[in-house]
């Protein structure tokens, strides 16, 4: 599985503050759809991320736009891809924040669009984007998944 940022084309514009264009589309086309955090239909998402992020006037971007892909030959199913990118989700420590999942099949390889909001649906507080916690494409496919203890699946840097 590979990863992609999908970066603002513009500097700061009302789109990429906005999560109504991104959602739109995203769910548009998906197969299958999962939301964290949020109440309602696919529909209401956006509302409801841009009501959260309102509430931190500081941030310029709250909007993260992530695509998780699978190559030429690997077919998985939807429930199997939107369980892969829960757990991307969880291992860079997004689980408590708002998104929305939603998987593509209009292209040659399957793919998970990730839309989420930065700003945590209780405190406020917008997740830092440090050097080390950077999603960039190198970051996500150095990651290598192995084996803890009890069996579950764990992030590491290679």
């Amino acid at each position: 599985m590979l990863a992609k940022v999908i970066r603002p084309k513009r500097r700061v514009a009302l789109a990429e503050t906005r999560f109504d264009r991104r959602i739109n589309y995203v769910c548009g086309k998906a197969s299958a759809i999962a939301l964290g955090n949020l109440a309602g239909a696919w529909t209401d998402a956006a509302f409801q991320m841009n009501l959260v992020a309102g509430g931190n006037h500081r941030i310029v971007r709250p909007c993260r736009h992530l695509v998780l892909s699978w190559g030429d030959g690997e077919n998985p199913t939807d429930r199997n891809a939107l369980a892969a990118a829960r757990l991307v989700m969880r291992e860079m420590g997004w689980q408590q924040h708002q998104y929305v999942l939603a998987v593509h099949r209009d292209r040659r390889n399957v793919h998970v669009h990730v839309v989420i909001n930065r700003v945590h649906p209780l405190t406020g507080k917008a997740k830092l984007l440090r050097r080390q916690e950077r999603y960039d494409e190198r970051s996500l496919r150095n990651r290598r998944h192995r084996k803890r203890a009890d069996g579950r699946r764990r992030a590491t840097r290679g």
